[in-house]
């Protein structure tokens, strides 16, 4: 039971921290080009609340066929905001990694990490909450029609996350609980 138990925590963890832990390969300067390819050269005004939480780090097509000799150095005054944003995404990573060993042997301070990690990818990453938000809005046979037409990204994103992230959160509470009774209990016998 306690290995089914284990084997589910590394589940759930890893459905939430798979993509940000890909998505580090793709480094500052790469981050920074791609950022100024799909703004400068593409001509698109950027958000610039998403702008260090790019989702897609993929050059455009119409860019891939083409060289831009200069694209490197129009880059170059945005990679320190992309170092920032991937150094709090590599931390968060960590953080959750090491949640993640504590959490799966079923420790106070995996519980006390996990908790962290949680804040640490609202904090990094966001929480979309418009897939929970629309059901009440439209109504559950609209909300599924909608939903049914969205690729796995959007699922994942607006529906999919903040539930794992709610039981990853119930989860590491419970360990913190258990451990506090645990202790009350030892203190009482002695």
């Amino acid at each position: 039971m306690r290995t089914l138990c284990a084997l589910a925590v590394v589940a759930v963890y890893m459905l939430v921290w798979f993509e940000p832990a890909v998505r580090l390969d793709t480094r500052p300067g790469k981050r920074a080009e791609i950022f100024v390819a799909n703004t400068v050269c593409q001509g698109r005004v950027p958000d610039i609340r998403q702008a260090s939480r790019v989702r897609e780090f993929v050059m455009p097509t119409s860019l891939q066929r083409h060289t831009y000799a200069d694209i490197p150095a129009l880059a170059e005054p945005f990679v320190p905001m992309f170092t920032r944003s991937w150094r709090m995404e590599l931390l968060a990573v960590v953080l959750a990694a090491v949640a993640l060993v504590g959490a799966a042997l079923g420790r106070a301070w995996g519980g006390v990490l996990g908790l962290a990690s949680v804040a640490a990818y609202l904090a990094v990453f966001g929480l979309a909450l418009d897939g929970i938000t629309l059901f009440p809005a439209a109504g559950p046979s609209l909300w599924w029609t909608a939903v049914q037409q969205w690729p796995w990204s959007m699922v994942r994103d607006l529906l999919l996350l903040p539930l794992l992230l709610g039981i990853i959160a119930g989860q590491a509470t419970w360990l913190i609980a258990r451990s506090a009774i645990r202790y009350r209990r030892q203190k009482a016998a002695t």
